[in-house]
């Protein structure tokens, strides 16, 4: 009987321990799929943020294209504005020149009306 208790005992243990292997193998298949599920949700992350990086630079870059071209642009403006304003003062300018002769002439006609006068009045006089 003792004997039959022993061969119970192993074969209790031999259950034992062939249950504790199959749990510890059911364990490790169930952290590798975690470990798996965890590794591919970060790779997955890592593809998002690479793709927002690569969308981030791609806007950077059109924004210093806009950024040069407005630039450019705000130069043709600031070109344009200066020769209209060069262009306006040369207008002036002439209008000036224009306006000062047309004075010298009245100035030389009143100086020879002048001079006519008193010639006449001199005449008179005599």
């Amino acid at each position: 009987a003792l004997q039959d208790r022993i061969k119970e005992m192993e074969t209790t243990l031999a259950t034992m321990d062939s249950d504790k292997l199959t749990a510890l193998e059911t364990l490790q298949g169930e952290q590798l799929n975690r470990e798996t599920e965890i590794k591919e949700h970060y790779e997955e992350q890592i593809e998002n943020l690479k793709q927002v990086q690569i969308a981030a630079e791609r806007e950077v870059h059109d924004l210093r294209e806009k950024m040069e071209s407005l630039e450019s642009r705000e130069q043709q403006l600031v070109d344009q504005h200066k020769e209209e304003m060069k262009k306006k003062m040369e207008e002036e300018t002439t209008a000036l020149q224009d306006r000062i002769k047309e004075m010298e002439t009245t100035l030389a006609t009143m100086d020879t009306d002048k001079l006519t006068a008193l010639e006449t009045l001199q005449g008179e006089q005599l």
